[in-house]
């Protein structure tokens, strides 16, 4: 399947038979589901062209796997949903992932329905629906966090208005071993005398996921920022190396190797951290 849609974790579709569920090598099998905590859904943009007679939402559905609609998100649409038309002709309905209020998830799978109003002529609304992928409701506590935005947008993705990516991955860090990075010259012996010295500390993960969603990490290293969150512990991480494998059947393993922002380093110029006191 040509896959068009904006290069985001929780994508969304034209076609509820788009979903990766659908697809001949996995009809049958237990869909993969994006977890999701219990008290917000998954960020989403949806991006689509302006019709004349644009109506703007229209609804929010939560369905279960089986296609029976269990929430009603509508009224939620005023606070929660940003809708922004460009000078060129395109709309955008944007969800940050805030809380949904009082509401608690119920645990399982299920994918969202959004619906907008996308007249070509006075009088006569045009319901359109975009479905998105299989979110698994569940405890996300133990899971690994991952965030990435831009200062500014990332055509076609929207930035400027303070949209973040986020996922939760069922897996957890590992440490790589040091890299020790020296650089100098030979002195008139022909021996090597360096003159600056950095320890960067390395860590990895992998991840067995979908395509969409390999598809969407293999855009982290052009970000400003990504952010990672484990047992607690959040940082912000830099040179980030992605490789993607879809395997046989569009899901396989993608590895992630990122350095944190600790790097020690020492030159030839003795330098002291600065004390108060």
């Amino acid at each position: 399947m040509i896959n068009t849609t904006l290069k985001i974790p929780f994508t969304f579709y034209s076609d509820l038979a788009k979903q990766h569920r659908f697809r001949p090598q996995h009809r049958g099998m237990e869909p993969f589901g994006l977890p999701c905590p219990q008290d917000a859904l998954l960020p989403f943009q949806i991006k689509t062209e302006i019709t004349d007679h644009f109506g703007g939402a229209n609804a929010w559905k939560l369905f279960d796997i089986d296609g029976y609609a269990v929430l009603d998100l509508t009224a939620q649409i005023a606070t929660l949903i940003e809708t922004k038309t460009t000078t060129d002709g395109n709309v955008y309905f944007t969800y940050k992932g805030n809380p949904l209020g009082d509401i608690t998830l119920p645990a399982g799978f299920y994918y969202v329905v959004f619906t907008a109003d996308m007249a070509i002529s006075p009088g006569s609304p045009l319901l359109t629906n975009w479905y998105s992928e299989v979110l698994e409701i569940k405890e996300v506590t133990d899971m690994v966090k991952l965030e990435w935005w831009n200062e500014s947008d990332i055509d076609p993705l929207l930035y400027q208005t303070g949209y973040k990516n986020r996922i939760y991955l069922d897996t957890y860090t590992e440490a790589m071993p040091p890299n020790l990075i020296q650089e100098g010259e030979n002195n008139g012996e022909g021996e090597f005398v360096p003159s600056f010295h950095r320890v960067v500390y390395k860590h990895k993960f992998e991840a067995f996921i979908p395509d969409y969603l390999q598809d969407a990490m293999a855009m982290l290293p052009i970000h400003d920022h990504v952010r990672i969150t484990e047992n607690g512990d959040s940082a912000l991480i830099y040179q980030l190396k992605v490789t993607p494998d879809y395997g046989e059947n569009y899901i396989g393993t993608c590895r992630l190797e990122f350095e944190l922002s600790n790097k020690y380093m020492k030159t030839s110029c003795p330098k002291n951290i600065s004390l108060a006191s």
